[in-house]
């Protein structure tokens, strides 16, 4: 679900979503997986830049709606209000962004910007 991979000479951590069967959209389990990866991001002080990026040619799809379509006509109302207050993929993540905001890259923006320009140097 989530890829975590450390590169302690450039002080990087990857952090990649991995459902590219579901264009990597977010449930439960990558929602949690995520924010454990974003808090050991977080702690670990040799790492000062995380890449979140997609695996699939995908970054993200969004919230899983197949896994909103599976809950109860009770559970519903609950879990989106939830999603709506803090995000499907927040739970902790959102405070580790505001504290390490400037070291956090979206490769989503290489993604989609750099195929359409010449890129000499990065």
């Amino acid at each position: 679900m989530v890829v975590v991979e450390k590169n302690p000479s450039l002080h990087v951590v990857s952090i990649g979503l991995n459902r590219p069967e579901k264009r990597n959209c977010v449930n439960e389990e990558t929602a949690a997986a995520l924010a454990e990866a974003f808090l050991d991001f977080e702690q670990d002080e040799e790492m000062r830049c995380a890449v979140l990026h997609g695996f699939g040619g995908n970054f993200c799809a969004g919230y899983d709606l197949e896994e909103l379509s599976r809950l109860t006509d009770e559970e519903r109302p609950n879990r989106l209000a939830s999603m709506l207050e803090r995000g499907p993929m927040v739970r902790g993540v959102s405070d580790v962004i505001k504290r390490k905001a400037q070291n956090i890259i979206f490769v989503f923006v290489l993604h989609f910007i750099l195929p359409y320009k010449k890129v000499t140097s990065l």
